[in-house]
């Protein structure tokens, strides 16, 4: 017997976890100054791209 799809609640609370992730990351990045986005590699402009891309979104 193949698994059963995932519901629509499981799915919403899938995404809405992974937006949370993402924010909480942007929140985070967009805390430090250039210059620590600077030690880590990435621009202020990165910052969006790189939390959606890190919460799998």
């Amino acid at each position: 017997m193949a698994p059963a799809a995932p519901s629509f609640f499981s799915t919403a609370l899938k995404t809405l976890r992974a937006y949370y992730t993402a924010e909480m990351t942007r929140r985070a990045l967009a805390n430090l100054t250039a210059r620590e986005l600077d030690d880590i590699g990435i621009t202020a402009g990165d910052i969006d791209r790189i939390a959606r891309r890190g919460a799998g979104l």
